[in-house]
């Protein structure tokens, strides 16, 4: 992790993971306060993280916090993230954390229909390709997760395509959620 991070931040390259971690919190400080710039590191998945690469989140995040905020650390994970950092022995981390926000499934089949005809269009598709009974499948069998119904989205066109089919059914969509 220090040494992606470091990279990231454009910071000559280091083999030795305490001097990674001293370069890292330099860069940091010098776009701080010299630059006027407050980086934002971003790490996605952050529920396949283990316990020492938590641990090593609390001493990136534990110098100079008490006057300043010198960069702002946004970990994006599934619920069981959540459920992590409640652990007596992430406490420290759970407790640095300022901000939190959870993510609600797709709950209606309209918004389901929005989200992906909006996915459609950026594709360069305005035309039809889900019956509205296939739209409200793929929300149901998705459990309303957008990453879940994507996936069955696409899995439904793959196989609606191999079939030459022009509009997608919610049949269709349920033969095509076994395959995923």
């Amino acid at each position: 992790m220090y040494r992606q991070i470091n990279q990231l931040l454009k910071l000559p390259p280091r083999v030795r993971k305490s001097d990674l971690f001293e370069q890292i919190q330099r860069g940091v400080t010098e776009l701080y306060e010299r630059q006027g710039k407050t980086p934002v590191i971003i790490l996605d998945e952050a529920h396949l993280m283990d316990h020492e690469t938590l641990q090593e989140l609390i001493l990136i995040t534990n110098f100079q916090m008490d006057s300043k905020v010198p960069f702002v650390l946004v970990l994006i994970g599934q619920p069981d993230l959540r459920d992590k950092l409640k652990r007596r022995m992430h406490e420290p981390l759970n407790q640095r954390i300022t901000l939190r926000y959870h993510m609600a499934g797709i709950t209606s089949d309209d918004e389901a229909r929005d989200y992906i005809l909006h996915h459609l269009k950026l594709a360069g598709r305005t035309d039809p390709v889900f019956e509205d009974q296939a739209l409200a499948m793929v929300r149901q069998l998705g459990q309303g997760l957008p990453r879940k119904m994507g996936n069955l989205a696409l899995a439904s066109m793959m196989l609606g395509m191999v079939k030459k089919t022009q509009v997608i059914t919610a049949d269709l969509v349920v033969k095509a959620s076994d395959g995923i």
